[in-house]
């Protein structure tokens, strides 16, 4: 700012316009004490060590935000994390929220294709998905209706869902690559990654063409590379399958590029 900024260099002066003088006064006693933080400026603080990338004063103010996390100061301490990226700040709040949120406190319901509800929390949700807080701020209908309508899960895939939204838990095997979508459409990447390596791990030569088909549609070129790899491997036992038929149907230059690379590596 000092280096390039010639209004600054002109008239001496910077103008501060998203902070008020308490916190400001508050910012320049630490940038010349590094003395305690008042535990009410705590966000505030928070936002300026961000911009002004005072990692000592960011981590103070975590410290204090987490110290002092209740109840009435969780949500805020979410969004916060959302618009102002904390992963370690995020992780308390996110578990210090499904620990103290009872059931009977639920404020929205996701509703499966085959019509069964699943009651949750709003605070939660957001904190793990950008996605369902995008949608809670701006969709009007659920803000009108505090339900969601999930039409492309059924009942047994958005429990697992919610499992590991609320607990971080382990997967079923057989439900990977229905997760491995909603994890993309809800912006859940510890969930996407997770699926992955279930699906690399449990990769055959049955299921091998349509994870090459999942990948193709829903983005993922880690999976798809190792698809793509086993699939030349082993060409003649993968092209007999159902899933290549499927696979071949549906994208013909795919299985034709993957026969291909089998041909050149046999030459």
């Amino acid at each position: 700012m000092f280096r390039n900024d010639l209004q600054v260099k002109k008239t001496g002066s910077i103008t501060i316009d998203d902070m008020d003088s308490k916190v400001l006064k508050e910012l320049l006693n630490f940038i010349y004490t590094d003395r305690a933080i008042p535990k009410e400026m705590a966000a505030d603080l928070f936002l300026a060590s961000k911009k002004y990338a005072l990692l000592a004063l960011q981590k103070m103010c975590e410290n204090m935000l987490i110290e002092t996390m209740s109840a009435d100061t969780v949500v805020d301490i979410l969004l916060l994390c959302h618009r102002h990226a904390s992963e370690r700040l995020k992780s308390v709040a996110v578990q210090f929220a499904i620990k103290n949120i009872k059931t009977e406190f639920s404020d929205v319901t996701l509703v499966a294709k085959d019509g069964i509800g699943f009651k949750v929390h709003k605070v939660v949700l957001c904190a793990r998905s950008e996605v369902f807080a995008d949608m809670f701020r701006n969709d009007l209908q659920v803000k009108k209706t505090g339900s969601i309508t999930i039409d492309d899960m059924d009942s047994k895939v958005l429990n697992e869902f919610l499992n590991f939204i609320y607990t971080d838990g382990a997967i079923p095997k057989e439900m990977a690559a229905d997760l491995f979508l909603a994890s993309k459409k809800y912006a859940l990447l510890a969930l996407q990654k997770k699926c992955e390596n279930m699906l690399i791990e449990t990769m055959s030569a049955d299921t091998v063409g349509d994870i090459l088909l999942l990948c193709d549609r829903h983005a993922s070129e880690r999976l798809k590379s190792m698809a793509v790899h086993f699939a030349i491997k082993n060409i003649k036992t993968v092209s007999a399958t159902e899933s290549w038929k499927r696979l071949r149907v549906n994208d013909r230059a795919l299985c034709m590029d993957i026969l291909e690379k089998a041909m050149q590596e046999r030459l």
